[in-house]
């Protein structure tokens, strides 16, 4: 393993490698401290401007269905969680570090971001799933298992370039690199991830992403997400039976996963949009997925209105995991309830502790729960 470091230190030593800002690192340090006061997150992300006007905007956007606006970051903060700031902050910074350079004329820069966003989300579903214990860093691996490309894109700009129009989507570009200058993009991003600091097993995962459990025994759960992950964002036509047997292994059905990557598709572009990141699905991804022939305007309406419902559950149930008051929780299932059946009102039936009646319950803002506190419905057979 020190051979290989060496090696890609050799590789790099003349490019000026990118670095992450001080703010992201701070707040990682943070986040990564399980006792850590979520004050202090809202402190951190303050610190940079830019993270937190995109925390800002994402916390006030439809993507979530608040209904309430957030006039200061530490509110933002409280309101999303630690794991959601952390993973928009790295994902606003990562970004940035890149995008400044003069060289990415050479590559389809939108394309790259779609793909590094999708994976990601799959990968923080992905651990969700198998119980992962850090999803969170699971989607950082996912955001950043292609940065390789960058580094090299920086270092080798003309030679990357023609690489790039060759075998750009080919499924042995990996090789291909380590062919052409002597390192591959995976272990190129293993690398920086390492000049980062960033844990070790997630340096090594992202080294690692383009290869399958069946070819390395010892594998690490957080590897086999990265590589199924990816697997799932790109061109899966060559990679099915990789993906049923991870599947396998990991006691998911082919299904779920899916069901996985519809649903992640239909919410990226419109993280992308939040995050103020530009990004554009392949062109062959009509191809992979195909739907109901409909004119070009319908079709855009239908996928906005798609996009938009899903995010908003999205970002519902996301918010209700880490809900922490009763009138939290019923806030969140009204809305949802309201999104997903196009009403303008609700009310929640639930069972008394004997589970002999169902009780009307809701929020504080919901103007049926006092007018219908005495509702009391039999669930005794003789009474239906």
């Amino acid at each position: 393993m020190q051979t290989s470091q060496s090696k890609d230190s050799a590789i790099f030593a003349a490019v000026n490698l990118p670095t992450l800002p001080q703010t992201l690192i701070r707040l990682m340090e943070i986040c990564n401290d399980p006792e850590t006061d979520i004050v202090l997150v809202g402190k951190a992300v303050s610190q940079d401007v830019s993270i937190a006007s995109k925390i800002l905007k994402l916390a006030n956007s439809a993507f979530l269905g608040t209904r309430s606006k957030f006039v200061n970051i530490e509110q933002a903060v409280i309101y999303l969680g630690i794991d959601t700031v952390r993973n928009l902050a790295i994902s606003v910074s990562v970004h940035e570090t890149f995008q400044a350079s003069t060289h990415f004329q050479s590559m389809n820069i939108e394309e790259f971001w779609y793909h590094s966003l999708l994976t990601a989300l799959l990968a923080k579903g992905i651990a969700e799933l198998t119980e992962y214990d850090d999803p969170g860093e699971a989607y950082l691996g996912g955001l950043l298992h292609d940065i390789g490309k960058c580094l090299l894109n920086e270092s080798f700009p003309d030679q990357y370039a023609k690489l790039q129009d060759v075998h750009g989507r080919s499924a042995d570009l990996h090789v291909v690199e380590e062919d052409t200058f002597g390192v591959s993009h995976a272990a190129a991003g293993g690398w920086l991830a390492q000049h980062w600091h960033l844990k070790p097993p997630l340096a090594e995962a992202i080294s690692l992403h383009h290869v399958p459990l069946s070819d390395s025994k010892d594998a690490t759960l957080l590897e086999t997400i990265l590589y199924m992950s990816n697997a799932l964002a790109g061109d899966m036509k060559d990679k099915q039976s990789h993906i049923k047997n991870e599947a396998a292994h990991l006691r998911l059905t082919h299904t779920a996963l899916q069901t996985l990557l519809t649903e992640q598709q239909a919410i990226v572009l419109e993280i992308a949009e939040s995050l103020g990141i530009t990004v554009c699905a392949p062109d062959d991804s009509a191809e992979e997925h195909p739907t109901v022939q409909t004119t070009k305007s319908q079709s855009a309406d239908i996928l906005a209105k798609k996009i938009q419902s899903l995010a908003k559950v999205y970002g519902m149930l996301d918010n209700l995991v880490n809900a922490q008051t009763s009138n939290r929780v019923f806030l969140i299932l009204e809305e949802s309830i309201q999104l997903l059946f196009d009403s303008e009102k609700c009310i929640l039936l639930l069972p008394d502790q004997e589970n002999s009646k169902l009780t009307s319950h809701g929020s504080f803002r919901n103007l049926l729960v006092r007018p219908l506190r005495n509702l009391q419905i039999s669930l005794q057979a003789d009474d239906i």
